[in-house]
């Protein structure tokens, strides 16, 4: 239990530091008059520099051991966040493509030496908790907004974070060599509905940090309070992740996936 612990401990720390940066930085941007186009855009450079990384991760995790991977990234996410102190705000569009790549190398490593570490009887509550830990991250970098604002500190802060989650903590597994490799079009074929749901997911998340902020800043709410409404927001997987660990996960998770995904649909169709 103890080795699980340790990338669940690794995600929480990279949750909170993605939670306070992301809307930080959109706050930061809006206040130098950069539109919600522009801060969109910046902030869909993240998801680039995740495009970016993961056709390289396989070779990369063949190259490197895991705890340096995760090591590496982890500094670099400090490093960057220093970075957008002392850079022009102009040079923020390029520094964040850096943290996505960091970021795809964090979750995937992390999640992938849990799931060595699980057995097959606590692997479903294992990645569970991972999820809920995670979210409870994101939620918590929008409460450090609340309480602070937006001052430059927090950049350091969140690089702190970063610096403190480098710290060894045992080392994770090597992929065993009778794995069998998957094609990226027969992964893609196995699990289309994992996929779908990943992507609706990263886009409310992705939206939510990054933009709901800035529409609650609007209509004169102060930032402590859109930075609550943005820690709700956030926090919502803790609500499901716990609950789902304890029912039958391979049946049940598919239901809620579905669910997940027609629920945009009708929503649209509802306000037509």
């Amino acid at each position: 239990m103890r080795r699980s612990l340790q990338p669940i401990a690794a995600a929480t720390l990279f949750g909170l530091i993605f939670g306070l940066n992301a809307p930080l930085i959109a706050l930061r941007l809006a206040e130098q008059g950069y539109s919600t186009l522009q801060i969109g855009i910046n902030a869909a450079l993240h998801a680039a520099g995740v495009l970016l990384i993961a056709p390289l991760l396989p070779c990369l995790c063949r190259r490197f051991a895991a705890q340096r991977l995760l090591q590496l990234a982890l500094t670099a996410v400090a490093i960057v966040l220093l970075l957008f102190l002392w850079r022009p705000v102009g040079a923020w569009w390029w520094l964040r493509l850096l943290p996505g790549m960091a970021a795809e190398v964090i979750l995937v490593v992390s999640q992938s030496w849990l799931s060595q570490h699980s057995s097959e009887q606590s692997r479903a509550k294992n990645m569970a908790l991972y999820i809920a830990m995670l979210s409870l991250g994101f939620a918590g970098g929008p409460l450090m907004l609340s309480i602070w604002g937006s001052g430059s500190g927090l950049f350091v802060a969140g690089s702190a974070l970063a610096i403190l989650a480098t710290l060894p903590s045992g080392q994770p597994p090597r992929a065993t060599a009778d794995e069998a490799a998957l094609s990226l079009l027969q992964a893609t074929a196995m699990i289309p509905l994992a996929l779908a749901a990943a992507v609706l997911s990263a886009a409310v998340e992705t939206a939510g940090m990054n933009l709901l902020g800035l529409y609650a800043v609007r209509p004169g709410w102060g930032v402590e309070q859109a930075s609550s409404l943005l820690a709700i927001l956030l926090g919502g997987p803790l609500s499901c992740s716990c609950p789902l660990a304890g029912w039958r996960t391979a049946t049940i998770a598919k239901g809620y996936c579905c669910c997940a995904l027609r629920c945009p649909c009708r929503a649209r169709c509802a306000g037509q």
